[in-house]
């Protein structure tokens, strides 16, 4: 049996709506080769995620509460890889540059085709719900159309919320936006419970994150897509791994699972 057509459809961005064009140590070593500094990829990769999450550790929320930029936190996070760089101090700034720009990332192609059929051809309502760096989020959904199927309104992210995914109380913030924008009801209405109850049965969030985007949403009473775009057989395009839970190849999949 499939389930019903959603009322509400979230997604997060980072991963399942874009992506970087090239990996990010390729376009790291693109910048420091000019300076005769080239880490292999894999070190590179291991490096940054241990610096990532060292700083991200040290400061929450890309460092808003500590009064950190965007950019200086991305700046602790390379100072940690390459030092300070003092023979080349320009060098940590034109890898933030470089990330900051148009060029550096991809919209996947399914993504006109999930939001055509959310937004035009159903009116669901679809929004971003992302742990994503806020600038590098707008940048993308400004540079590459995206605002043609979203609301300003509509983009929630964990930097603006100062909630983040795998809390959910991230979904939760969302959802009682959602029924306050989209029904007027608010936490002080006599029907506030039974009207959240029903939305919560008809939202679904598609992420590709296995604990911030699935065990999250489904803790918050959402239904979870999960996209795992390394699947290649046709067979196993869409799979229901629970009442609730679906996997599926690319977002293309996803009305499927609603339609006949």
């Amino acid at each position: 049996m499939r389930p019903r057509m959603p009322k509400l459809i979230t997604a997060d961005a980072y991963g399942t709506l874009y992506a970087p064009r090239f990996s990010i140590p390729k376009q790291y070593n693109d910048v420091t080769a000019r300076f005769g500094v080239v880490i292999p990829e894999n070190l590179l990769e291991r490096k940054w995620l241990n610096s990532y999450h060292t700083v991200k550790k040290m400061y929450p929320n890309y460092g808003k509460a500590a009064g950190l930029t965007v950019d200086e936190f991305w700046r602790k996070v390379l100072v940690r890889i390459y030092g300070k760089c003092q023979e080349h101090p320009e060098m940590i700034g034109m890898i933030i540059d470089k990330l900051g720009k148009k060029e550096s990332y991809k919209v996947f192609r399914d993504f006109v085709s999930l939001a055509e059929w959310a937004v035009w051809e159903k009116e669901i309502p679809f929004c971003v719900a992302s742990n994503a760096d806020s600038g590098v989020t707008h940048l993308v959904i400004k540079e590459f159309g995206m605002e043609t199927f979203l609301d300003s309104q509509d983009i929630y992210l964990s930097y603006d919320l100062e909630l983040w995914k795998p809390n959910p109380e991230f979904f939760n913030r969302i959802i009682d936006d959602q029924l306050a924008r989209l029904r007027g009801i608010r936490s002080t209405d006599p029907n506030y419970l039974e009207e959240r109850r029903k939305l919560l049965q008809s939202s679904w969030h598609v992420g590709d994150e296995y604990e911030n985007d699935v065990q999250c949403a489904m803790a918050a009473g959402m239904g979870a897509i999960l996209v795992d775009r390394s699947i290649t057989n046709p067979e196993l395009a869409i799979q229901k791994r629970g009442e609730r839970f679906y996997v599926v190849s690319s977002l293309d999949r996803v009305r499927q699972i609603f339609e006949k």
